[in-house]
């Protein structure tokens, strides 16, 4: 650091009315360590980068939020989706299983073989608490056991 010259100062002198020009000290204060060019340099980028770097943090949180919820939307839908193809194929296995039951029970009208074919042996399917085989009056022709 270059040193500052003293200002001159205008001192009378006494034996003639000359003035003489004088050197005076100059008294510094002490030096904080605030005081300084890169802790002003310091302070300056930081005043501009801290609100830079909060907006953009913020931004950043919001863009994390919606992505995290149209990620848990699209799941939410494709378990949907596929629990919805799980029950359609397990509708379509039963009605099946009841087509073929009544395919099997029309040709045999008034025969004692349709209850067997009603009755499902214990520990199968159980999709269906009963069924029953029911002629066109409305009169229960066979059922199963629970029934």
């Amino acid at each position: 650091m270059a040193l500052r010259k003293a200002p001159l100062a205008l001192v009378p002198s006494t034996a003639d009315a000359d003035i003489h020009l004088v050197r005076t000290s100059i008294r510094r204060q002490p030096r904080t360590p605030w005081d300084s060019f890169f802790t002003r340099v310091l302070a300056g980028s930081l005043l501009v980068s801290l609100p830079v770097v909060a907006v953009l943090g913020f931004l950043t949180f919001q863009e994390g939020v919606q992505t995290s919820t149209d990620a848990a939307t699209a799941r939410g839908q494709a378990t949907a989706e596929a629990a919805a193809i799980r029950i359609g194929a397990w509708l379509g296995e039963r009605k099946a299983e009841l087509r073929h039951i009544a395919e099997d029970s029309s040709s045999r009208t008034g025969h004692p073989a349709i209850t067997a074919l009603v009755a499902r042996p214990i520990g199968a399917d159980p999709a269906f608490e009963a069924i029953e085989i029911v002629s066109v009056t409305g009169k229960v022709l066979a059922a199963t056991a629970g029934f």
